[in-house]
């Protein structure tokens, strides 16, 4: 645009990337019409981030499983290793000693012969053991 003395009525400012025009009519920025402003939003790290802390917690789970699941793997182990003069019934609650399990609790007998108490345990349906 030319003013009446034929001078270019616009001023080209430039601000890192851009390049913004100021009117000296009404000395309000315009945009340049063909170099278009890009934004570029970072929303999508937002989300991936998320999404990443989701699978993160969901993977701490499953490994708190796994750990559970191998210690009462190994504690079936220990206990089928032992010599039971009984067939254990599923869900009730047994006291185990080093070289025995019992129904017995420590406190009400002399239990030497089994060595020291180690938990109190409970066969589960997948035959494993659980400490209670």
């Amino acid at each position: 645009m030319e003013d009446l003395d034929g001078q270019d009525q616009k001023t080209n400012i430039s601000e890192g990337t851009g390049s913004v025009i100021e009117d000296k009519v009404s000395k309000a920025p315009a945009l340049e019409p063909n170099k278009p402003i890009i934004k570029r939003e970072k929303t999508y790290l937002y989300h991936a981030n998320k999404h990443y802390l989701k699978l993160q917690q969901q993977a701490d789970i499953l490994i708190k499983q796994a750990k559970l699941i191998q210690e009462r793997v190994n504690l079936a182990e220990h206990i089928y290793s032992l010599e039971l003069n009984f067939k254990p019934v599923l869900l009730k609650e047994y006291f185990l000693y080093e070289k025995g399990l019992s129904l017995i609790s420590p406190r009400e007998w002399n239990h030497e012969h089994l060595g020291d108490f180690i938990s109190t345990v409970r066969q589960l349906g997948d035959s494993t053991w659980e400490k209670t």
